[in-house]
């Protein structure tokens, strides 16, 4: 197709919107097309989100457009993502409220896609330690991956601050007094890490603390107290 206008493109788009095949009608039309700006169209009206192949698209800036319309989750979306968009500072910019949006979500839940996102893309390393200060402070029914919050800490070490760990904390603790069994529970997969970063050992001793103290039994208080001493010594370096 010979390249047109904006207001020819989107002419076009709202005619076959009135297809019931429509995506798929426009995907053959645009997907492809050699004008960029034709691209940069549907990768904002696709009705469904953004083709994978739009992240992916040669100019930067169409592909800007894809990642802000997709629907892909955070590590998919930043993996299929044209390299060239995060080495600008503009074009960073173009997807900063949809990678805020996304890095929100990811503090939300159990941290493994977290830990994932930031090692692969550390260029959000501060972003994240953002969203997990300003999102949600308390999320009783997700339970965090020990291992994958440790390796997040290590990953995101100096942008981390008090309000951060305050959060990280609120996480921890109510899953830490829901009962010994499974304050018992994340104790032991602390201590299970080859490398427990400082930062965790202290919260987790911390918020296991009131478990050890409420043991139903002598032996399960003294099995406690060591579980927790050995993060101690962790937290004291």
């Amino acid at each position: 197709m010979e390249k047109a206008s904006g207001l020819e493109y989107r002419a076009l788009i709202e005619r076959l919107s009135e297809s019931s095949s429509f995506e798929a009608e426009g995907d053959a039309v645009f997907l492809a097309h050699e004008d960029s700006q034709a691209r940069l169209l549907w990768a904002f009206y696709r009705p469904s989100g953004s083709h994978p192949s739009q992240l992916q698209d040669k100019d930067p800036v169409v592909a800007a457009m894809g990642f802000s319309h997709s629907r892909l989750g955070a590590l998919k979306r930043l993996r299929l993502l044209n390299p060239e968009v995060l080495k600008s500072d503009a074009l960073r910019q173009k997807i900063s409220k949809r990678a805020r949006m996304l890095f929100r979500a990811l503090a939300d839940d159990d941290f493994c896609e977290m830990a994932m996102t930031v090692e692969e893309f550390p260029v959000y390393a501060e972003l994240s330690v953002d969203q997990l200060i300003n999102g949600r402070k308390m999320i009783e029914d997700i339970r965090l991956d020990i291992a994958s919050v440790n390796a997040y800490l290590y990953l995101v070490n100096m942008f981390w601050n008090e309000a951060a760990s305050a959060v990280l904390r609120g996480r921890l603790k109510p899953w830490a007094v829901r009962g010994e069994e499974e304050a018992a529970k994340i104790l032991r997969e602390t201590n299970a890490l080859d490398s427990i970063h400082p930062i965790l050992a202290q919260i987790v001793a911390e918020v296991c603390e009131e478990a050890a103290q409420n043991a139903t039994h002598p032996l399960k208080k003294i099995a406690f107290q060591k579980e927790i001493a050995k993060l101690t010594k962790v937290s004291h370096g």
